[in-house]
């Protein structure tokens, strides 16, 4: 009898810069992103259909072996070993099944929206595995067959070419356009159905299913099937109303209105602890379980749970034409979630708060990895899972694009100083512009000398500390004393301790009992004092998370 031959298909979408973060409009971003988040649940069942041309199975035994945000590794078997252009043929038969168009029904409105990888840039690639012990020399090898395939690929998949400009009509009056309005790149094809943004635009069919696909409720119905959660209101749909006026108990600070917070977070040495524990395809899928399945989704259902209740992370949105909800009419109001979730990765996430719950999002998030759920570190087979993370406070109009770049150069950052804890670099932008090219350097100019670079970082298992007792002290601390502290760390740094004597004695014992505390949530130094001064507007903590004991 012939052994039954297995083999491996990796599913990759790549060149995202040209798919996901090509435009600055929320819900074209958000619709590309989902698209490639949803491509490894499609290609599993697109495996699951392959027939032989008689109507019966090719293959059988398909396993999603690993699943990241725009990739999929699987396994099967092929039903007929002595056919060795099967293999051939299943990867011809994803490849096809991505040119397609395909239409689903969204769950908040009933409305048929389109799903059309086929502007994406994906790659498809299968071999036949090697022996039982070498899963992890196969799944290298087809990796590096990825990477191959898309060097010699166009960087964006050709778009859809109208040699007419598009008329679109606004309040009367008719425009001609030739470029979409969405990305500013790809030639225009039509005129949106949709008003985007208050108007009728010329889209690209790229650019336009993108929007599509993110604007009408796919990532209410994301949160959804990822956490298990019901009832949750809708997620907000444009950067303005992730930033829109402060609602919440606190008393607002026009300082931040308007301001957004990106969180990158990235794993450390996650691929160095797949490579030794990850040896068999059982062995992959029992850490995508433990990751993604336990924790992750665990820790994004908790998340949920506390952002839903708590007033600061919700918007009230009048509805108008461009949120036409069968449930409401415009005129009237309705609650959204200020959370935006660009990445959802195996070791990558990406998301977006109001600047004011940025840091309590990412401390909470820490608070988890740490052992928040059941006093137990994140971990898999005894080795701890740690992440480096990234946080931008920024205005709502910088581009989304070059914000996110940033925040992953400072986990990069962080990184290069620590693998084996969480930590956090972050970084206000008052200006997109003041950033530069190289945020290495602009980071070293605002460092004073006295200021070592590790003082810079923070750990994560402090974060919420810092924001709890720094609540209590900012109300007693004048910023001015704290300003001409910070103003010696630059000029005369002998006279800094003298600032700090004169900070300390215009405290209540109470506050200075919490400044110490807070001293200890820092590296020895006089990082702190700059971190305090930074942070002024930033370190907001939901009402009943304020140092207990002040």
């Amino acid at each position: 009898m012939t052994e039954t031959k297995t083999y491996y298909l990796r599913v990759e979408g790549v060149n995202l810069a040209n798919f996901v973060y090509d435009t600055d409009n929320l819900s074209t971003i958000r619709g590309g992103s989902l698209m490639l988040l949803e491509l490894p649940k499609k290609v599993k069942g697109w495996l699951e259909d392959f027939k032989k041309p008689n109507g019966e199975p090719a293959i059988k035994n398909v396993q999603a072996v690993s699943c990241g945000a725009s990739w999929g590794l699987y396994s099967f078997e092929s039903c007929d070993p002595g056919q060795d252009l099967v293999p051939t043929a299943v990867a011809d038969h994803v490849r096809d099944r991505l040119k397609e168009g395909y239409s689903e029904k969204d769950i908040s409105i009933s409305k048929e929206v389109p799903f059309e990888p086929r502007h994406a840039t994906v790659m498809v690639e299968v071999i036949e595995a090697g022996e039982k012990e070498a899963y992890q020399e196969d799944r290298e090898r087809l990796a590096a067959l990825v990477r191959w395939r898309q060097m010699c690929s166009p960087t964006v998949a050709f778009p859809s070419v109208k040699f007419e400009p598009v008329t679109v009509e606004n309040d009367g009056k008719e425009t001609k356009r030739r470029v979409c309005e969405l990305d500013y790149v790809r030639p225009a094809a039509q005129c949106s159905e949709d008003w985007i943004n208050g108007r009728k635009r010329a889209v690209s069919d790229s650019s336009y299913s993108r929007y599509q696909y993110g604007f009408w409720g796919k990532s209410d119905q994301w949160y959804e099937d990822v956490t298990g959660l019901k009832g949750l209101p809708l997620f907000t749909h444009h950067f303005q109303e992730l930033a829109e006026k402060y609602s919440g108990d606190e008393d607002p600070n026009p300082n931040i209105e308007g301001k957004l917070a990106v969180i990158y977070l990235d794993g450390n040495h996650f691929g160095r602890l797949q490579g030794e524990h990850c040896k068999t395809p059982s062995d992959q899928m029992a850490f995508d379980r433990k990751l993604r399945e336990e924790y992750q989704a665990g820790a994004l259902c908790y998340l949920l749970e506390k952002i839903r209740n708590d007033p600061a992370w919700i918007a009230e949105i009048t509805v108008d034409e461009n949120h036409p909800f069968p449930e409401c009419r415009n005129g009237d109001t309705i609650e959204k979630i200020r959370l935006e979730t660009l990445l959802w990765g195996g070791d990558e996430l990406i998301w977006v708060a109001p600047a004011w719950r940025g840091w309590w999002l990412l401390g909470e998030f820490f608070r988890l990895v740490e052992g928040g759920f059941d006093g137990k570190p994140w971990s898999f087979r005894g080795n701890p899972l740690t992440f480096a993370a990234g946080l931008v406070f920024y205005h709502n109009t910088a581009p989304i694009y070059r914000i996110k770049e940033l925040a992953h150069q400072l986990a990069e950052i962080v990184k290069s100083t620590s693998r084996e804890k969480n930590m956090a670099a972050y970084q206000v932008l008052e200006s997109f512009d003041m950033a530069g090219p190289d945020l290495g350097a602009l980071r070293s100019r605002r460092r004073p000398d006295v200021v070592r670079e590790e003082e810079m970082l923070i750990e994560g298992e402090k974060m919420l500390d810092i924001g709890k007792y720094f609540q209590e002290v900012k109300d007693r601390v004048p910023k001015r004393a704290l300003y001409r502290a910070v103003q010696c760390l630059y000029s005369d740094p002998k006279e800094v301790a003298r600032r700090i004597e004169a900070l300390d004695a215009e405290l209540d014992p109470g506050a200075r009992d919490c400044l110490e505390c807070l001293k200890a949530c820092f590296s020895e130094g006089h990082g702190m004092w700059l971190h305090l001064l930074e942070l002024w507007d930033y370190l907001v903590m939901p009402q009943g998370e304020r140092a207990s004991h002040v």
